[in-house]
């Protein structure tokens, strides 16, 4: 199963509890950057975003695409996705966030701890 489209690169994936979808961070594939001048290991990271497919690889849903965030760390509950957010920005805080895995409905459920 392919997740995701050339030049991207999918990871930390979390099958949903019915085996149907597969949540991951999708991000710029390293290999792709090589020849961009700004193409430092912390631009990638600030591009991780969250996406939902089918299992059988269609219907690819990017769940967020916020520049001031990235999202790592999906995880399943039942039909609810939860997943850390986290500004671009150090000063800012982390928080848990969940939304349902059709794309709606996306809320924070509190801030977590700086690490």
């Amino acid at each position: 199963l392919w997740m995701s489209e050339p030049g991207v690169a999918a990871t930390q994936p979390a099958w949903s509890p019915d085996g149907k979808r597969v949540a991951y961070i999708a991000c710029p594939d390293p290999r792709h950057l090589l020849d961009e001048p700004d193409a430092t290991p912390s631009r990638r990271i600030a591009q991780q975003h969250l996406h939902v497919r089918d299992a059988d690889g269609g219907n690819v849903l990017a769940l967020t695409r916020n520049p001031k965030f990235r999202e790592e760390k999906p995880r399943w509950e039942g039909s609810l996705l939860r997943f850390v957010r986290v500004a671009n920005d150090p000063a800012e805080a982390r928080s848990l966030w969940e939304t349902h895995g059709t794309g709606g409905g996306m809320r924070k459920v509190r801030d977590l701890e700086r690490v």
